[in-house]
């Protein structure tokens, strides 16, 4: 192996750790950040379901909006069985 591509490996070897290193930099800098939304929204969403829970139940005794119960659970199932699919 001569001089001249034994230098120039080195050289791409060393950009490209220089690379990944800086890429790694930031993709802890986006997990960090990413982390910190997912307990925020965590937080947020125990805080409003049992306030909506609570008023479901409030629906549920009354006899006039007992329908809204089913209907409201209905809707907001998330796993949906034909969702998707062709």
């Amino acid at each position: 192996m001569d001089i001249g591509s034994r230098d120039t490996l080195w050289k791409e070897t060393h950009e490209l750790r220089f690379y990944t290193g800086y890429a790694e930099h930031i993709e802890h800098a986006l997990s960090l950040r990413w982390s910190w939304l997912d307990s925020i929204s965590k937080i947020a969403v125990a805080a409003t379901s049992t306030g909506s829970a609570l008023a479901c139940l409030a629906l549920w005794r009354d006899p006039h909006f007992a329908f809204l119960w089913p209907m409201l659970t209905t809707i907001s199932d998330p796993h949906r069985p034909n969702e998707g699919q062709p």
